[in-house]
């Protein structure tokens, strides 16, 4: 769908799918909470989330944070570009996300 932006040029919005890892302390089935996480981390900067995939609880080839398993969620979004930067400042800051990974869809 083009939209058309404050100079007037029409554009489409991008896809991306972001997998995110969260703590296993967390409850895996608790997927209020997981979501609640996810949408607190992609906050202003990705506001069309069409879908959160929980993947479960499994484990890692390597300790993250000295974890040997995480909660794995498939993000997929729709934005009109993403400030990935930002995004993975506030995965630094929160102790219950593991790793964040975002990609473009082409």
């Amino acid at each position: 769908m083009p939209l058309i932006n404050s100079h007037g040029i029409m554009y489409a919005m991008r896809i991306y799918e972001s997998m995110v890892i969260l703590d296993p302390q967390l409850d895996a089935t608790d997927t209020k909470k997981i979501e609640e996480l996810i949408r607190k981390l992609m906050g202003e900067y990705a506001p069309q989330i069409t879908k959160i995939e929980h993947l479960g609880k499994k484990q890692l080839k390597y300790k993250i944070m000295k974890q040997n398993e995480g909660i794995y969620a498939l993000v997929t979004l729709r934005a009109d570009g993403i400030k990935s930067s930002a995004i993975q400042k506030q995965a630094k800051l929160n102790p219950e996300i593991l790793r964040y990974l975002m990609l473009h869809e082409a």
